[in-house]
């Protein structure tokens, strides 16, 4: 697999993943503390295609990025502290960020759009 990344810093890092020429899978990070020393970041979105998924393409995508978006933030005399992860109450990647990222679920906003929608928060791995 090879990952280009495409970053807009401080912003937004977008990072695609590449399989025999094919974008297979993306994920964007959103930093959302601008400057300070320690950083919150906010995954943003992540995709893989159907046809691709669970081949562990996903939890590759969040680890590697992360190791730039870390990398960025050293360069820039930050550390990361945390991770923010909003997503519908009933999507199946929670299970992907409490794997990739120890996420846990911390709040629910009862229909924020077509459903609930949940907060995750990821410090563990930091």
């Amino acid at each position: 697999m090879v990952l280009k990344i495409n970053a807009i810093y401080p912003i937004t890092n977008f990072i695609s993943s590449l399989l025999c020429k094919q974008v297979i899978g993306y994920i964007q990070w959103s930093h959302k503390s601008g400057f300070r020393q320690e950083a919150v970041i906010e995954l943003e979105q992540i995709a893989v295609l159907k046809i691709k998924q669970h081949q562990g393409i996903g939890t590759k995508l969040i680890q590697e990025s992360l190791t730039d978006v870390k990398n960025f933030l050293k360069d820039n005399n930050s550390v990361l502290k945390s991770i923010l992860i909003f997503t519908r109450s009933d999507n199946h990647a929670q299970a992907l960020y409490k794997k990739a990222l120890g996420a846990q679920v911390i709040a629910t906003i009862k229909e924020l759009y077509s459903a609930d929608e949940v907060l995750m928060l990821a410090k563990s791995l930091l």
